[in-house]
C-alpha cells in the first residue's frame, strides 16, 4: 500500500462536459491515474480538493495508476492535527 497526498483533478470529460476519469496531482509533481472502480469514483466529487489516498499502485505503460482503497479531504486531516 501506498500513501500519496495530492490534488484531485479532471483527466477526461465525456462529449457533455462531465468528469470520467481523474487524477491526483502530487506536490512533488507526480501524477497518479486513479482507477474507475472502488472508492476511487468518489473522489470525482471532490475535483480540485486537497487529499491524502491510501492505494495500490500498478504501473500500466509508464503511467502510475492507483487503485484507491481509502482517502482523506485535506480538512479532515488538518481538523485531526488541531
Amino acid at each position: 500500500m501506498l500513501k500519496i497526498r495530492g490534488v484531485v483533478v479532471p483527466k477526461t470529460w465525456d462529449e457533455n462536459g462531465k468528469v470520467v476519469a481523474i487524477t491526483i496531482l502530487t506536490h512533488d509533481e507526480d501524477e497518479y491515474h486513479v482507477e474507475a472502480g472502488g472508492r476511487g469514483k468518489e473522489l470525482k466529487t471532490f475535483i480540485r480538493e486537497n487529499v491524502e489516498v491510501l492505494g495500490t499502485v500498478k504501473p500500466q505503460e509508464g503511467i502510475k495508476v492507483i487503485q484507491v482503497k481509502d482517502f482523506k479531504l485535506h480538512k479532515e486531516i488538518e481538523e485531526k492535527l488541531f
